[in-house]
């Protein structure tokens, strides 16, 4: 590992685990390195094999990022469902249109208030905004709302609050 990458990786591990609480542009900027760190480390198959280095011939290393992997791909939906149940809990689909622009485009001020639409919102219930939103199918995107509605929270039309169909089940969802 390179002294300047292994020193950012040991800094950003150090202040992962000394911040009580993330501000939302720490979250999303967490959010947004995974994706590329999974980039950097699978070499694009269109371009075609690349060099290997020598930690890649190494069995010890394809074991290790196996596993690593097999990792991050348990954690990924959860994390979904998570942000299915945030999208809900807090009636992301009023949002005005204003504010959904500049989520699209990057530049939201999370120091102020949401500003919601006062009239019909732009996507008539969480589900379709979700399935609009990053692009899923309805069906997909209802069922991470069913997951969500299983371990986290459920909500009626008035948007009130209600527990989980299944509590014993999260724990064992935030594992």
């Amino acid at each position: 590992m390179s002294e300047t990458v292994g020193q950012a990786i040991a800094s950003l591990s150090q202040a992962i685990k000394d911040s009580s609480c993330l501000t939302a542009e720490d979250a999303l900027g967490l959010a947004t390195l995974i994706p590329a760190l999974h980039q950097r480390l699978a070499p694009d198959s269109e371009a075609g094999p690349e060099p290997q280095s020598a930690y890649q011939q190494d069995p010890r290393f394809a074991l290790a990022l196996a596993t690593s992997a097999e990792f991050a791909a348990h954690q990924a939906p959860r994390t979904q469902i998570y942000a299915a149940h945030l999208i809900e809990s807090t009636a992301a689909n009023t949002l005005a249109e204003g504010e959904l622009d500049a989520v699209r485009a990057g530049t939201v001020d999370f120091t102020r208030p949401a500003q919601r639409t006062g009239q019909r919102p732009p996507f008539p219930n969480c589900t379709d905004l979700l399935a609009s939103w990053v692009d899923l199918g309805h069906f997909e995107a209802r069922r991470r709302m069913d997951s969500a509605h299983h371990v986290l929270a459920q909500f009626d039309y008035q948007h009130q609050r209600y527990p989980a169909q299944f509590p014993p089940a999260g724990p064992a969802f935030s594992r």
